[in-house]
């Protein structure tokens, strides 16, 4: 069922993707939303009682994400795949220092699940690398 969860989770995710939710708040940056502080403080709360929460977290790209259905260029496609895979690789040497590890990824797009401690979710709620964050929890059974 987890795996169930986490793709409806993704597809609602990836519909969403234009939310304007961002990490640090750096000069001249959008202001933090309030949806965007309020999930960092209960996943700070829930990591502080289990020592470890499941996230996924959209990465911030240098152009805008588009499906890849919608062009028919390869070269495009292409270089959207390397921004993802650069934006994934950054953000990682980022958290290197932290207990963060990948448990899940879906190439082509720009999101990546990690299991993180509280270093790493600190790190995670200043990050201008990421655009959203979201736990990771299983469905209600239906």
């Amino acid at each position: 069922m987890r795996g169930v969860s986490t793709l409806l989770f993704v597809v609602l995710l990836v519909g969403a993707y234009g939310a304007p939710v961002r990490g640090a708040q750096a000069p001249g940056a959008k202001p933090l939303s309030p949806e965007y502080v309020a999930e960092i403080a209960r996943l700070s709360a829930k990591v502080k009682t289990t020592g470890t929460v499941n996230v996924i977290v959209t990465l911030a790209l240098p152009e805008p994400y588009q499906p890849e259905t919608r062009s028919s260029d390869p070269a495009v496609v292409e270089r959207q795949r390397a921004a993802i895979a650069q934006a994934r690789d950054a953000l990682m040497k980022s958290l290197r220092d932290t207990k963060a590890v990948i448990y899940a990824k879906w190439d082509p797009l720009p999101m990546v699940a990690l299991r993180v401690d509280a270093a790493a979710l600190k790190r995670l709620g200043e990050s201008s690398l990421i655009t959203a964050i979201k736990e990771d929890r299983p469905a209600s059974p239906q």
